[in-house]
């Protein structure tokens, strides 16, 4: 089994990542984004040749997703399981039952963080 620190680790989602959005998560997304200033790197002829969603998609990444987690869940945690070499991303945990109230395991800690960000823009 290869330990994730010998693999190279997915840094960024995908502009296909970026397609599963409804119109209005786009727009939470966008508007959080904005507030972050998270653009001035790229200058206007490099925004021109490509399309948003790709520049979009190379700044988004893990750390953008857990600030914005951070900002916008108030318990919230993930941990990686070197056993299955799967990382946990969990959303309201309940600790009377033990259980979190939502949880996503993926093999990439940045789709487990993308999946959980899409939960939260959808309330």
């Amino acid at each position: 089994m290869v330990s994730v620190l010998e693999e190279e680790m997915k840094q960024h989602i995908t502009p296909d990542d970026l397609a599963q959005l409804s119109q209005e998560q786009r727009e939470k997304l966008i508007e959080w984004f904005k507030s972050k200033d998270y653009f001035p790197q790229f200058t206007q002829p490099t925004m021109m040749l490509e399309s948003f969603d790709t520049l979009f998609a190379r700044v988004l990444g893990i750390g953008q997703m857990i600030e914005f987690l951070q900002e916008n869940w108030n318990d919230w945690y993930m941990s990686y399981q070197d056993t299955t070499c799967n990382w946990y991303v969990r959303l309201g945990y309940l600790p009377d039952i033990e259980k979190p109230r939502l949880e996503y395991c993926e093999e990439e800690l940045t789709d487990a963080l993308w999946e959980a960000v899409k939960e939260v823009l959808n309330g």
